[in-house]
């Protein structure tokens, strides 16, 4: 049985730049089986002079159960800077030069690695600004 994973793009509210603009974060649609182990790249437009970002991904933990991240895109990201838990990642990063770092519009600024554990026609992934 395939399962397709709708997600949505919402504006980042919890960054901080220079410029104080909002960044966009974004994800692809994916179609997945029942137990297939995916990934998906979490992707931003105009990051330009962010200095630190604070934010959650949140699932139904019937249908995603989550594997890890990886491929840090962002200076100062790392393991230590993510809270992987049964129905949410938290986010928390902050630019150590102070300086604000600027990224190409759809770069990925790091991946998750899930599991499809139940079959269902869609399940939403969505982006938070509560930790």
């Amino acid at each position: 049985m395939r399962v397709k994973f709708l997600f949505i793009t919402l504006a980042l509210i919890g960054c901080f730049s220079a410029l104080s603009a909002q960044i966009t974060l974004s994800l692809a649609d994916q179609e997945v089986d029942k137990g297939e182990v995916f990934s998906l790249d979490v992707n931003v437009t105009e990051f330009d002079s962010v200095v630190g970002m604070q934010f959650s991904m949140v699932w139904d933990k019937s249908v995603l159960t989550p594997i890890g991240v990886e491929n840090y895109g962002l200076p100062d990201l790392m393991s230590s800077s993510f809270g992987i838990f049964e129905e949410a990642l938290t986010v928390q990063w902050i630019d150590q030069s102070l300086r604000g770092v600027t990224v190409a519009d759809d770069a990925t600024i790091f991946t998750v690695k899930f599991r499809a554990i139940e079959a269902t026609d869609s399940t939403v992934i969505n982006f938070s600004n509560m930790p």
